[in-house]
C-alpha cells in the first residue's frame, strides 16, 4: 500500500483505495502531479494492473497492459514519458530491462540491456536529461551502469566490479547530486579502475572513492537527497569514507562531510527525511545491534513493505 504524508499535520494517510497482492518498489511523480507506483502486483485499490499504475482523479488507472515482469525503479522523463526498470525481459517489444510508456503505449528503450536476464533496479537523469541505468546486466564489456543518450546504451565509466564474484556485480541505486555528480551505491570493490567499496560518486569523467565498510564486505541499497542537499543513503555498513556509521549516514551538502545517524537496523533497504527533519528507514533489522528504538532516538513503526525487504520502518532524529 502507499501513504501520503501532510507536512502541515505530520499525518499519514492512505493515496486512494488502498491495498495490492503484492507490493510497492518505486514511486514517481509527472509533472502534472500525478503519482505513478510500480512494484510487483495485478491489481491496486481494486483495479486491475500489472506491475505499475498511477493515481488519477482519486482513483488508480492502469498503464496499458502493463509491464510483465517486477519493476524495481520509475522515472519520469523531462518530455513527461515514463520510464521502468525490471526484472524483465520482453521478446515482443524488443526490450531487455527498460521500457518506457508514451502516453498511450510501451516501447522499448533501444534493444535495451545485455545478459542472460538483465535485471535494472535504479534509473536517474544526469545534467544533460540522459537516462542512467543501474542493476545487475552487462554492457559494452563492462558491468551493472549504463547511459541511454536518446539513440544507444552506452557503459559508464568502466562499469563496476567485485573481485570476488564477478558475475555479483550490481548497482542497487543511484541519485544525481546537487553538483551534477552521480552518486552510485551497490554490492562492488571496484568503479572503472578506481577501488571504492559499495559506493562512489562519478563526475562524468572520473570516480570519487568514498567507500563503506562492513562485516566482510560494505554494500549501499539506497540513497536520497534531502531538501536542504543533504545525502542520505542507507544499507549494509559499519562505516562510510572512513566514518563509523552502521546501516544508515548523512553527507553534508555544506561540508561534504558524512556522519552517522545513530545506530540503525544493519541491513536498510529505503531511506528518506521528512520536511520536519524525521528520516525514515525501512529494512531487516538485526537484533544483535543496538537499534534506533532501543537508543531512544526515534519510534518504531509497524512493518512496512518496501522494495525488496519488508520487516520495519523507523523514524529518528539523531
Amino acid at each position: 500500500s502507499i501513504a501520503m504524508m501532510d507536512p502541515a499535520t505530520g499525518v499519514w494517510s492512505p493515496v486512494g483505495p488502498s491495498g495490492t497482492d503484492g507490493y510497492i518498489s518505486a514511486l514517481d511523480v509527472l509533472p502534472n502531479g500525478t503519482l505513478v507506483a510500480g512494484g510487483y502486483f495485478s491489481q491496486i485499490g481494486g483495479v486491475a494492473a500489472n506491475n505499475i499504475a498511477q493515481f488519477v482523479n482519486g482513483a488508480w488507472q492502469p498503464l496499458g497492459a502493463g509491464v510483465p515482469g517486477s519493476v524495481h525503479a520509475v522515472q519520469v522523463m523531462p518530455t513527461g514519458q515514463i520510464t521502468v526498470g525490471g526484472s524483465f525481459v520482453v521478446g515482443l517489444l524488443g526490450s531487455r530491462g527498460v521500457l518506457q510508456w508514451n502516453g498511450t503505449g510501451w516501447s522499448p528503450v533501444g534493444s535495451g540491456l545485455q545478459g542472460a536476464l538483465p535485471i535494472v533496479y535504479a534509473l536517474a537523469l544526469d545534467p544533460a536529461g540522459n537516462l542512467i541505468a543501474g542493476g545487475r546486466f552487462d554492457i559494452a564489456g563492462s558491468r551493472a551502469l549504463a547511459q541511454w543518450n536518446g539513440a544507444a546504451w552506452t557503459a559508464v565509466g568502466g562499469g563496476v566490479t567485485y573481485s570476488q564474484v564477478p558475475s555479483a556485480a550490481s548497482v542497487s541505486t543511484l541519485t544525481t547530486l546537487p553538483s551534477g555528480d552521480l552518486l552510485v551505491g551497490g554490492w562492488f570493490d571496484l568503479v572503472g579502475a578506481t577501488p571504492s567499496e559499495g559506493l562512489a560518486s562519478w563526475n562524468g569523467t572520473t570516480w570519487t572513492n568514498i567507500g563503506v565498510a562492513g562485516v566482510g564486505f560494505g554494500q549501499v541499497a539506497t540513497s536520497s537527497v534531502a531538501a536542504n542537499g543533504d545525502v542520505l543513503v542507507g544499507g549494509y555498513f559499519g562505516s562510510i569514507a572512513g566514518v563509523p556509521a552502521t546501516g544508515v549516514a548523512r553527507r553534508s551538502a555544506a561540508t561534504g562531510s558524512w556522519s552517522a545517524l545513530g545506530a540503525s537496523p544493519q541491513d536498510v533497504h529505503a531511506i528518506a527525511e521528512t520536511s520536519t527533519g524525521s528520516v525514515f528507514a525501512g529494512g531487516s533489522a538485526n537484533k544483535d545491534r543496538p537499534s534506533w528504538r532501543t537508543r531512544r532516538c526515534g519510534t518504531e513503526r509497524p512493518g512496512a513493505r518496501l522494495g525488496r525487504a519488508a520487516s520495519s520502518v523507523k523514524s529518528s532524529r539523531c
